[in-house]
């Protein structure tokens, strides 16, 4: 039987706790602080022990839905399932599935090379901070956008080689060089963190062509006259 709306509203707390039941096992606990909570009682289908299962505080939780929790709990008890354990267990698994979201951006490629990028200013006096801000803007501008997102243990040789084949085909061949050897730098320190069980860019450079030499015309000896006035 459900309880009145009226009668749930106007539940005053008392010196000790005490419970206004809705029928079919739910109910509700008035505690002494004023607290109201939705309650349900079972039998542990592993023990056949007597088990209480909390499904949440009145009036944020509204009697209809109380009502809907209880019945998918009793659904669980039928299958053989503890309510309480199954919403713990959920419980762990969100949190494990946010903690491995969070680290999967912690060591994302692009957050492993900022660090990087950051040691190296600590660590490397002879860095000016036009030099440093042109790495970071360099790696900005041709390798965050593809490779930046994903977990530096997902980035494999051809990602950075595609990446590197992008800057070559725009005819930077000195630019995907000084590309390739910071990439490098970032999975070395990735190596040394064991964040990665290797460098992927390791052998990339020979894969990258290279820059043809611009030879100027030779003089003839009655040119040089001329070439040198």
């Amino acid at each position: 039987m459900a309880i009145p709306d009226t009668k749930l509203r106007n539940a005053k707390p008392k010196p000790e706790r005490y419970r206004l039941s809705a029928g079919d096992n739910l109910y509700l606990e008035v505690m002494p602080t004023g607290l109201k909570v939705w309650r349900m009682r079972f039998n542990d289908p592993s023990t056949r022990k007597p088990g209480i299962y909390t499904i949440g505080q009145y009036p944020a939780l509204s009697q209809p839905e109380a009502r809907q929790a209880a019945y998918a709990a009793k659904q669980l008890v039928r299958q053989g399932i503890n309510p309480t354990r199954h919403r713990e267990s959920e419980q762990q698994r969100t949190r494990q599935e946010q903690e491995a979201a969070l680290r999967a951006r912690s060591d994302s490629f692009e957050s492993v090379a900022r660090a990087w990028h950051q040691h190296r200013q600590d660590s490397m006096k002879k860095w000016t901070p036009g030099h440093a801000e042109k790495i970071l803007r360099s790696l900005e501008a041709d390798v965050f956008p593809a490779l930046g997102q994903l977990h530096i243990a997902e980035v494999t040789a051809p990602c950075v080689l595609d990446v590197i084949q992008a800057v070559v085909d725009k005819g930077n061949i000195e630019t995907a060089k000084k590309l390739n050897q910071r990439i490098n730098a970032i999975f070395r320190y990735a190596v040394t963190r064991r964040m990665v069980a290797h460098n992927e860019a390791d052998n990339i450079k020979d894969e990258l062509p290279t820059a043809s030499r611009r030879h100027n015309p030779h003089l003839q000896a009655d040119e040089i006259p001329a070439f040198i006035r």
